[in-house]
């Protein structure tokens, strides 16, 4: 079929939709301010309109887009969308607690600390990917962030004593000898730590308080691996990242921290607040959680301007209101003959369409004829 159906770029396509479509939508919306309802948004359109918004002229080049999902795993693949869209994309995700489990991932809790790091630092990426659970949930305030991370170089003196107390202080298990994340070991004068969030175990050789060397150490062998100069350690024991554990004194929601001029996208508001209900409803300790109408009135207050995003429609009210019409593509047929068919169908590819039910036509005859002639 090579040269009998017009094939579009695929990234031309995309251009095309991001530049025709939704940067006027995304201009639109920021000249307006305040909230806008986007009615007919589906499939992967959330993620396109916030790669608009990243790339927007009209957006504070100081600012970052906020694409907030209603489920986990679609910040995961909304991540990866962008990031094939050429977004500079983070995922700030939900602390979760699994059966069996009395504490946070000590990995997601990391994950969570690099994200409210760069927003402080005014290091903000281009986009931010959050289910709205994880707004809900709050952050270190700022001024406890040094607290919270520590940074440690060849040469530099610190009490070994004081060192592994901050860490077993910040969620590190004690052990005899490393193997997993979130570990600390002593012998002696050398302390192993395999720190969360995919850092490299290390080995810090301390000759009195000053330390002498850093390694990076195979967890296999236990043995030295490659000299380096220095390493990062991030506390993440849930109270010493939420701060006073019975006040709650020292967080704050991440939306505070977002920076003058950022944009929010709600993708499918609806299912939004039946997840933001259903977690609310099964929080156990309310320290350190917000509301979803004090999460929703927190985002209004820091961004330039929020998309509400619908797939059918929406309840408006005083907010502005655009059309989209967008929808979820059918499942193809798994043969890729039939698929091709019908997309081109889809498609309105009228000579492909034409071309595909000759061929299929002609099949049709193929095995009516052997049918009703069969070898003997």
């Amino acid at each position: 079929m090579s040269g009998a159906v017009g094939v579009v770029d695929l990234e031309s396509a995309i251009a095309t939709l991001v530049g025709l479509h939704l940067a006027p939508l995304v201009g639109r919306a920021l000249a307006r301010g305040g909230t806008v309802a986007v009615e007919g948004s589906a499939g992967s359109l959330p993620s396109f309109i916030a790669a608009a918004a990243a790339r927007s002229p009209a957006r504070a080049a100081a600012g970052t887009v906020l694409l907030v999902v209603a489920h986990l795993d679609e910040a995961d693949d909304a991540v990866e969308e962008l990031r094939a869209l050429g977004v500079d994309a983070a995922l700030f995700p939900a602390i979760e607690v699994l059966p069996g489990e009395s504490a946070p991932s000590a990995e997601l809790t990391v994950a969570r600390l690099a994200v409210v790091r760069k927003l402080a630092e005014g290091a903000a990426p281009a986009a931010i990917v959050t289910p709205f659970a994880a707004l809900m949930q709050a952050v270190p305030e700022p001024d406890r962030l040094p607290r919270l991370v520590r940074t440690l170089r060849a040469g530099m003196r610190v009490s070994s004593t004081e060192l592994v107390s901050w860490l077993v202080d910040g969620g590190y298990a004690r052990v005899d000898a490393v193997e997993s994340p979130g570990e600390v070991a002593v012998r002696g004068g050398i302390v192993d730590v395999c720190p969360p969030g995919g850092g490299a175990p290390v080995r810090l050789d301390f000759f009195g308080d000053e330390i002498e060397r850093i390694f990076e150490i195979d967890l296999a062998t236990q043995a030295s691996d490659r000299r380096i100069d220095s390493v990062e350690l991030v506390a993440v024991e849930l109270d010493a990242v939420l701060g006073d554990a019975k006040t709650g004194k020292g967080a704050r929601p991440l939306a505070d921290g977002l920076p003058d001029g950022s944009v929010v996208v709600l993708a499918e508001m609806s299912e939004i607040l039946e997840q933001a209900r259903a977690y609310w409803d099964r929080v156990r300790d309310g320290r350190g959680v917000y509301a979803p109408p004090a999460t929703l009135t927190a985002l209004a207050r820091r961004a330039a301007a929020v998309l509400e995003l619908h797939a059918f429609g929406s309840a408006g009210g005083g907010a502005g209101v655009e059309r989209l019409g967008a929808r979820v593509l059918p499942a193809f047929d798994e043969d890729a003959h039939r698929a091709a068919g019908e997309f081109a169908a889809l498609s309105g590819c009228g000579r492909a369409g034409d071309l595909l039910r000759e061929r299929r036509g002609a099949r049709a005859h193929q095995r009516h004829s052997r049918e009703a002639h069969p070898r003997p």
